[in-house]
C-alpha cells in the first residue's frame, strides 16, 4: 500500500486531501504545528469528514505524529506522496524537515519517485521551495534529488465552515476540487478524486478570480443584509444576481486573458 506524508492538518489537509487519498488506497501520516492535533490517542487511527449535507468519509490507516519528531524525517524518506498545505509563515520549517528527510532518502537509496504535492494558496510556492531546499543539498543529494524528487503545483478548493468537537474530525462543504499539475508529476500516483491537468496556471486563474471572488462577495453582501452562511446569502435574490454578474465578467475577463 503506497504512503503519504500530510504536513499540514488544517482544514483543507484533513477535509479534502486525506479523504482523497485515503479513498485512493493510501496510508496517511498527519504532521502539524498544533500540538493540539499531533497529541491525539496511540490508537486513534482515523477520522471523519463530515458534509453539510450529512454525508461522511472515513480516513483510516491513520497515524498523527509530530512534525519536529524523528518519525516525520524516517516517513519523508519512504514516502511516495507528500503534501504541504501549511501558510506562508510554516514554510521555513517544512523546507527543514523536507532536506532532512529527502537526506535520509538519500542515504537509503530509495530510487522510486518522490511526488511533494504542493496545495498552498500561492502557487509559486512550489518553485520556490524546491529551489530553497536544492540550493542545500551536498552534490551526491542533488544528484539524486533532480532524479527522483519534484515539488507538484496544485490548487485546492473546498469550503471547510465548522470544526467538530473531536479534534481530528471535521465538518466540510459537499463539493470539493484538486487540480494537480500533471505535467510535474513522475509515476502514477493513483489518486482518484484528483484532477491531473495541463494547465494549472489557467486552474488557479479560476479558483481565485471566479470561484474564491463569488465567495467573498456572496459573504461580503450577505454579512450587510445580516446573513449567517453562504447559503443563506445566495438564496438573496439581489445577491444572486450580483454575485452571477461578477463571476460572469471574471470569465469574460480571464477568456482574453
Amino acid at each position: 500500500m503506497k504512503r503519504a506524508v500530510l504536513i499540514g492538518a488544517g482544514k483543507k489537509g484533513r477535509g479534502l486531501v486525506g479523504p482523497v487519498l485515503s479513498q485512493s488506497g493510501y496510508n496517511i501520516v498527519i504532521t502539524d504545528a498544533s500540538r493540539t492535533l499531533v497529541n491525539q490517542p496511540n490508537d486513534k487511527s482515523g477520522y471523519t469528514v463530515h458534509t453539510t449535507r450529512g454525508g461522511k468519509v472515513d480516513v483510516n490507516n491513520l497515524k498523527v505524529i509530530s512534525i519536529s519528531s524523528d518519525d516525520l524525517i524516517e516517513e519523508i524518506a519512504i514516502a511516495d506522496v507528500i503534501t504541504v498545505e501549511v501558510g506562508s509563515k510554516h514554510i521555513s520549517e517544512v523546507e527543514t524537515v523536507l532536506f532532512d528527510g529527502i537526506n535520509r532518502r538519500c542515504y537509503k537509496n530509495i530510487n522510486t519517485p518522490l511526488n511533494i504535492l504542493v496545495c498552498e494558496e500561492d502557487i509559486t510556492m512550489a518553485g520556490q521551495m524546491h529551489d530553497q531546499i536544492f540550493r542545500m543539498f551536498d552534490e551526491q543529494t542533488l544528484k539524486f534529488a533532480a532524479l527522483n524528487v519534484v515539488f507538484v503545483r496544485c490548487v485546492i478548493d473546498r469550503i471547510t465552515p465548522v470544526i467538530s468537537g473531536q479534534e481530528l474530525d471535521i465538518k466540510t462543504e459537499e463539493f470539493y476540487n484538486w487540480d494537480i499539475d500533471a505535467k510535474a508529476v513522475r509515476g502514477d500516483l493513483g489518486i482518484t478524486g484528483a484532477n491531473f491537468v495541463d494547465d494549472i496556471e489557467d486552474c488557479w486563474n479560476r479558483k481565485f478570480y471566479i470561484f474564491n471572488t463569488g465567495h467573498v462577495i456572496t459573504a461580503y453582501l450577505g454579512f450587510i443584509r445580516g446573513c449567517l452562511t453562504i447559503d443563506e446569502a445566495i438564496a438573496v435574490p439581489k445577491i444572486r444576481s450580483v454575485v452571477t454578474s461578477a463571476m460572469k465578467e471574471s470569465c469574460q475577463w480571464l477568456s482574453h486573458k
